[in-house]
């Protein structure tokens, strides 16, 4: 099926086109909608269609798409029903590539297997999945893309170094030729209602580098510098951006505008703002044949290719074991390589251990008591029940050894802003203690619903100078804080640290939280062994939440 991407690249290269990409949420707004506004699009002048899967969680999308989610969501829209909308508009004549974009989970849930054959079925061309890195691409979904004859398009952005420059254009070259996704911008998604002519000047020199950089790398991949077609995205919603961004990119994707224009207006605003933004539809030339096939030739050699990409990419081992993992937007990639390469440094490091340490006892106010509950251990009958009363630490609770720990690793990283969020505010509270105490800016996300909550928590935070952010989006609880968070440290990821409360999310950060949060477990064994003399000499359990247990 990735035939077609090729063809089309080729086809507007041959034209002197900046190829359109166009995404809308499927199912969005109405489900009746999506089949008619994809062949609206592709009458148009629309070149390639990404179809957005919905999903609840979309950390890397603004308000317009993670809006649209939540109604296609609440319409009842399911994986499946995504690709009836491709093999429908299939069997009603559209003839462009699609690509369905969205997040892992969506596809993990259907079955890596199964989901590439019923793409391959329905008409679809490739995927991007946004939280779906090289490497795990690699060895995770690869193969059976590679099988069904699906592109899977890697994401690089201006956070992305050499290394990972030369992932991603070795991704989109083999082992089925597709086309690499440029983010344009530190950011989510969405229209920019106001960009300063310095800041675009910057953009624009930005994303050029990365360009040029990917077709430098596919050039020592040995390819030609025009096999790998890049286009940009994110912020792009004038004709003078696909302009300007054309002018050394092969294509140009609009989203945010498209999905309100869908909403407001109809098939018939979509259309119109498609022919507007693309120029029209593609006027083929004479003489593209025998690049289309030039360009589609390699994947003749793509399980050996993609055997020995395999092979490299078990190098990597996100995590000490199969649960494991890194699966975040490219943005936040090499943020995540400098905190682990960090934290193997300072956890080591004895002046480091022995700062921590020493506010783990003059700040936070450890060794906390472990106390023996007898009277509940004679009510249960049988083990012996000893608490480790964490909750007379500062703040009231164990979240502050973390919270800490992870602002004394910030300062180190050199990043003087933090975020975090909070549900009930413990880590909340915390984390603005920690960064009271070293003079770092604090920034709580904190959904609004729970904010009425826990005002209490909420002042608590503030009196110690952090800033509270009421969520509003979605439910207005945790996992919406944690979207919210997370938006803001792609968008500031050079100035700051999130400090994630607990043993969860991208490695480095489970073992991160894991071993700060150790330090009870090993003041427990020794307040153990002093107090009962040595004579509960058996192995104990401890209960607790995950970071303690």
């Amino acid at each position: 099926m990735s035939q077609r991407l090729a063809d089309r690249f080729a086809a507007c290269r041959a034209a002197k086109r900046t190829a359109f990409v166009g995404f809308i949420t499927a199912g969005y707004p109405r489900l009746g909608d999506t089949v008619p506004a994809m062949l609206e699009m592709e009458k148009n002048g629309c070149d390639v269609i990404e179809l957005g899967v919905p999903f609840s969680d979309p950390m890397a999308d603004g308000s317009v798409i993670e809006a649209a989610s939540v109604v296609a969501l609440k319409n009842g829209v399911q994986y499946s029903d995504v690709l009836k909308y491709c093999k429908d508009a299939r069997a009603k004549g559209l003839s462009v590539p699609v690509l369905m974009m969205g997040y892992y989970n969506s596809f993990l849930a259907a079955g890596i297997e199964e989901t590439c054959k019923a793409a391959k079925e329905a008409g679809v061309d490739g995927f991007i999945i946004v939280d779906l890195p090289c490497e795990e691409a690699w060895r995770i979904m690869a193969p059976a893309a590679a099988a069904n004859d699906l592109s899977l398009v890697p994401l690089a952005s201006p956070t992305s170094d050499p290394e990972r420059i030369a992932m991603a254009a070795e991704s989109g070259l083999n082992p089925i030729p597709g086309m690499v996704y440029v983010v344009s911008l530190l950011g989510v998604t969405g229209m920019r209602d106001k960009e300063e002519a310095e800041v675009k000047r910057a953009r624009l020199a930005e994303c050029k580098g990365v360009v040029e950089s990917l077709r430098d790398a596919a050039v020592k991949r040995g390819a030609k510098r025009d096999d790998l077609p890049i286009v940009v995205g994110f912020g792009i919603t004038t004709r003078a951006h696909v302009e300007e961004f054309g002018a050394f990119a092969d294509g140009c994707v609009v989203g945010s505008k498209l999905v309100q224009e869908l909403k407001n207006g109809g098939i018939a605003a979509v259309g119109r703002c498609v022919r507007e933004l693309s120029g029209g539809p593609l006027k083929r030339v004479e003489g593209d044949a025998q690049d289309r096939a030039n360009r589609y030739a390699r994947a003749a050699e793509s399980a050996k290719l993609l055997a020995e990409r395999k092979k490299h990419a078990d190098k990597w081992n996100f995590g000490s074991s199969v649960f494991g993992g890194r699966f975040i937007p490219e943005t936040l990639m090499v943020a995540h390589e400098e905190l682990e390469a960090a934290w193997n440094k300072w956890k080591v490091d004895p002046e480091f251990k022995a700062e921590l340490a020493m506010l783990r006892r003059q700040f936070i106010g450890g060794p906390t008591p472990l106390y023996h509950a007898k009277r509940l251990s004679e009510l249960v009958g049988g083990a012996q029940i000893w608490m480790k009363r964490e909750e007379l630490a500062h703040t009231g609770a164990h979240k502050i050894n973390n919270a800490v720990g992870q602002a004394l690793l910030a300062i180190k990283l050199g990043k003087k802003r933090i975020i975090a969020e909070t549900g009930a505010g413990q880590h909340g509270v915390a984390t603005a203690a920690a960064c009271a105490l070293l003079g770092l800016e604090c920034i709580v996300y904190m959904g609004a619903v729970d904010c009425e909550r826990q005002k209490l928590n909420c002042f608590r935070m503030s009196e110690m100078g952090a800033k509270v952010v009421p969520v509003q989006s979605g439910s207005r609880t945790l996992k919406d804080a944690v979207n919210e968070a997370l938006r803001d440290w792609v968008t500031n990821i050079r100035t700051t640290h999130y400090i994630i409360g607990s043993a969860v999310g991208p490695h480095p950060f489970p073992d991160i939280v894991r071993d700060l949060q150790s330090v009870i477990g090993n003041e427990a064994r020794a307040q153990m062994l002093n107090q009962t003399k040595g004579e509960h000499g058996h192995p104990t359990f401890n209960v607790g939440p995950g970071r303690l247990a």
